[in-house]
This record gives C-alpha cells, sequence and structure tokens, in this order.
C-alpha cells in the first residue's frame, strides 16, 4: 500500500497561497509554538513568574520599566529619592529619577552609556532614558512632554540631566550608536546628536557645543520629511520616515558622516525595529521587511519580504496597537508584539528555517528584556521569564486559568503528489514527543468548515497498529491540538496510507 511521510515544516505560517494549492511545509495556522532547528514544531516557551514587583508607598515611587542595564534589571521612578536597590530581589534595581513632581506614565527607552564630565571620563554607566511624563502628583495636576535623562555624575548619585541646546519634547526615537546619543528635532525633520563620549553636550548647530550637531535629513526627501524612527545596521544609521528609509554612514568624525542610499519603504512606528546580525526588521506598511547587506564587498544595502508569508494578517494582527520590536538572542527569534499576542519569526541559516508563527498570552507584554541569556517580560507588577522547557504558563498569570498553552496546527489540502485524483486513505501514523495531541480532518476544500471528529494519539504510533482514517477524498488537511499543561509537545510528521482509485469523471 503506498505512503507518504510529512516531515519538514521549515516553511512555517504561510498564507501567501490558497489552502488548496501551498506547499506541504507551508502551514495554515501555527499558534502557541515554533519551527526548532530540526524542522519539527514545538510549542512555544512558558511564562515562569520570576518576581512581582512591590506596591510602592506612593504613586512616585511606583517603578516603571524593564530593560537590560549594567548587568541588572533596571525600572524607573519619579521619585527625588535614591536608586532603590535589590527590590524585588537582586537582579533589580530602580533608579529615581525626580523630574519635579511629576509622575513616570511610560518609560519609552533605556539603556547604559559611558560619560564624559568635566573632571574627566566616568568610571561606570549609567542609564540614559526617555520618560513620557504623566500628571503632577502635586498641584497643579498637568502632564509633561516626553523629555530625556542621563543619570549620573561623577559621584554616582543620580541626577536630572536633560539635554539642553533645543526642545527635546516629545523627540520619541531615540538611538545609541558609534558612542553618541541620536535623537530626532521637536519638528523631526532633523537628527541631533550629543558629543562624541558625553551624552550631556548637545547642540543645535555644530558651532553651539563642540562635536555635537546634526543630520539635515528632510533637504534629502522628496515625499515624507517627518522621521518616524531611528534604527542601526552595522556602521549605519537607518533614518525611518513613513515611505522611505535613509541609510547614513556615521563616524567619530562627524564631518565624514554622509548619507548612502534612500530605499523607498518606511514605518511609521517608533520602535518597530530591531537589528539582527546583518539584518534589520520593520514593520512596515505592507508589512515585515528587512533591510540587509547585500554584498559585503560594495557595501549595497537592499530590502527584501522577509514578512510576506504573514502580509494578509498583518493589519488585523496589530490594528491601531503600535507594534514593538525584540529580538530574543537565546532563542533565535525576533518578535513583533502588541497587548496579548507576538508575531514570531524564527530563523536559523544553518538549518535554513525562516519560520512565522504566532504566539498568544493571558497576559499583556508590556516590556521585553534579555539578560544573561534570559529573557524577561513585564505585564503589570509581574515579571515573567521565558522557559523553553516549560510546560505551562505560571497560574498567577491568569484568573481561573490553568495557565495551559493551546497549541493549534493545521497543515494545507495535501493531495498526495496527485492532484484531482480520488484517493482511499485508510490510516495514518504520527509522531510526537511525550505525550500527543488531538488530530482531525478537513476533506472538502470546498467547504472547509467539515471536518472529522478528532482522535487523541501520543508518543509514535509507527510501534503500534496503524490507525485508521478511513476518508474518501481527493485531499486533506490536517489539524492538531494540544492544550495538556501535564506533558511537552512536539510534532516530528506524519504518515499517510492510501489507495489511489484514478480520477472519476
Amino acid at each position: 500500500m503506498p505512503s507518504i511521510t510529512f516531515k519538514e515544516f521549515q516553511g512555517g505560517l504561510d498564507l501567501r497561497q490558497g489552502t488548496t494549492v501551498a506547499d506541504a511545509n507551508r502551514l495554515r495556522v501555527l499558534k502557541n509554538c515554533y519551527v526548532t532547528v530540526g524542522k519539527s514544531i514545538k510549542r512555544r516557551p512558558a511564562l515562569k513568574l520570576e518576581a512581582t514587583i512591590p506596591t510602592a508607598a506612593t504613586p512616585q515611587e511606583q517603578m516603571k520599566g524593564l530593560f537590560a542595564i549594567n548587568g541588572k534589571l533596571a525600572m524607573f521612578h519619579s521619585t527625588p529619592s535614591t536608586n532603590i536597590d535589590n527590590s524585588p530581589d537582586s537582579r533589580f534595581v530602580s533608579y529615581g529619577i525626580g523630574f519635579s513632581t511629576y509622575l513616570i506614565d511610560t518609560v519609552e527607552n533605556a539603556f547604559s552609556f559611558m560619560g564624559e564630565t568635566d573632571v574627566g571620563y566616568e568610571l561606570t554607566s549609567f542609564p540614559f532614558v526617555q520618560i513620557k511624563w504623566g500628571a503632577s502628583y502635586s498641584p497643579p495636576l498637568v502632564s509633561l512632554s516626553r523629555s530625556m535623562h542621563f543619570l549620573g555624575n561623577s559621584s554616582h548619585l543620580p541626577i536630572n540631566n536633560q539635554p539642553s541646546g533645543t526642545n527635546y519634547d516629545q523627540n520619541k526615537p531615540m538611538l545609541k550608536k558609534s558612542n553618541r546619543i541620536w535623537i530626532t528635532s521637536t519638528d523631526k525633520e532633523n537628527v541631533f546628536f550629543s558629543k562624541l563620549n558625553d551624552a550631556r553636550t548637545w547642540g543645535s548647530t555644530p558651532s553651539v557645543a563642540a562635536d555635537a550637531g546634526f543630520l539635515g535629513v528632510a533637504s534629502n526627501q522628496s515625499s515624507s520629511t517627518r522621521v518616524t524612527a531611528l534604527g542601526e545596521y552595522g556602521n549605519k544609521l537607518i533614518v525611518f520616515f513613513s515611505d522611505s528609509t535613509q541609510v547614513w554612514t556615521v563616524d567619530p568624525d562627524q564631518t565624514l558622516n554622509k548619507l548612502d542610499q534612500i530605499i523607498p519603504i518606511g514605518t511609521k512606528y517608533p520602535y518597530s525595529h530591531v537589528a539582527v546580525g546583518n539584518d534589520i526588521f520593520f514593520v512596515s506598511p505592507r508589512g515585515v521587511r528587512s533591510i540587509s547587506q547585500a554584498s559585503d564587498l560594495v557595501g549595497n544595502l537592499s530590502e527584501y519580504d522577509v514578512g510576506s508569508p504573514v502580509d494578509s494578517i498583518i493589519t488585523d494582527f496589530f490594528g491601531a496597537n503600535e507594534p514593538r520590536a525584540f529580538y530574543c538572542r537565546s532563542l533565535g527569534q525576533v518578535w513583533f508584539y502588541v497587548q496579548k499576542k507576538a508575531l514570531v519569526y524564527t530563523f536559523s541559516r544553518t538549518s535554513k528555517i525562516s519560520a512565522w508563527s504566532i504566539y498568544e498570552f493571558g497576559v499583556n507584554i508590556e516590556y521585553m528584556c534579555e539578560l544573561d541569556d534570559n529573557v524577561y517580560i513585564r505585564s503589570a507588577n509581574k515579571v515573567y521569564s521565558l522557559d523553553a522547557n516549560g510546560r505551562s504558563d505560571d497560574t498567577s498569570a491568569f484568573v481561573g486559568d490553568t495557565g495551559a498553552i493551546p497549541v493549534e496546527i493545521e497543515l494545507p489540502f495535501l493531495d498526495f503528489k496527485q492532484s484531482g485524483v480520488l484517493k482511499q486513505i485508510t490510516g495514518m501514523d504520527v509522531i510526537f514527543s511525550d505525550e500527543g495531541g488531538w488530530i482531525s480532518h478537513r476533506y472538502d476544500a470546498r467547504n472547509p468548515t467539515l471536518k472529522t471528529d478528532p482522535v487523541y494519539l501520543f508518543g509514535d504510533t509507527r510501534v503500534r497498529g496503524v490507525t485508521p482514517v478511513e476518508l474518501l477524498a481527493t485531499s486533506i488537511a490536517p489539524v492538531i491540538t494540544h492544550d495538556d499543561p501535564n506533558y511537552n509537545f512536539e510534532f516530528f510528521g506524519i504518515v499517510y496510507y492510501f489507495e489511489s482509485l484514478g480520477v472519476f469523471p
């Protein structure tokens, strides 16, 4: 009896073609799981509760954000008191900003920076942070626009030191590159940069402060002139606009800064981009795209439609939300996340894996960072890590839930390489690790709502008798689900046994 095996799923989630013509290794549904370097499908990492951020005694002491800075999980609070160490445990620190009487609404961005002072270089790095301020905690109750702060001085105490020389309110894109800080001007038509090795010294023109200046990026644009995001790639500064991208070579000698090229695609989201090796990924109006080095010899950059397999769901997936991008180095994944879900790109050049999938969680993803090969997620006052071996999300993340991670996998309609030929499908074998999952089949491409009753199978069924299928169809679409928090889940492949009945008039 003829048989056919499907065991390579390196195509991941791919919705470019119809379900009846897609390749067998291109999946129609891939939820809460990802394609491994072995081309199997494994359940996503689980949420492991690491810490609960204590409730602050006063609103101004409430710790906001979560960033990996100086070997710690860094947060920020708005009281003018000193930093809060070891809260909630030794991995954490919260820096006090103390800007007047305003409360922190959101920490937009933060990173460490080794600075220069009047008496010489600092001996350690300090956070450079961009805050969106909320209301004041004492009258008058008014809000304050976004601003930046460098938290450090020669005595290592937190201070207010917003860069001077221009109005930096609402300068949302901010970047650290080539030992300088880069931000946009208030009208977003220029990109300012700080003095080399000195985050305190700025100037609206190069003559105001030695070695601090700006790039007149708008003068090189023919359409949109407002900068939407700042990114980096190698020694390149990437300046995004809503409809295009400028690629700049930047140098410690600012006179050598130069525009290399303009690429006709951009982004409207300030933090939806991330540098990954030789690429920069970002969310464009047409979907997720990347800018890559086409040739290391000539230095040309090219735009690639890396996200084309999921273009059709981008608009609905992000909706009116502002997506953020994050590179999970330890997992080999790029996340584009909003609220309780993430569009995840898993890749491996050596294994030739480039697969999209969707993760869903029971909590909002507010901040993500990676420290010592551990990925941390903050949601409200809870901090979780991603546990690759976890079988369920910590139940404390849910209300009335077991923490089960519902896996869904669906293949396209498979015709067993015999298009239009009626088959009598008599049986199947599946290959799972540990336990297994429920399997059903769609059998009529004209009415994909028709589906057989699910059957639960576990382990590698090839060592037992063949599982009956008993279907007459020209093609079938396997559907696999799993939500048992007591077992691991990894799907390696499926085998079908069938007889060809020929083409019927």
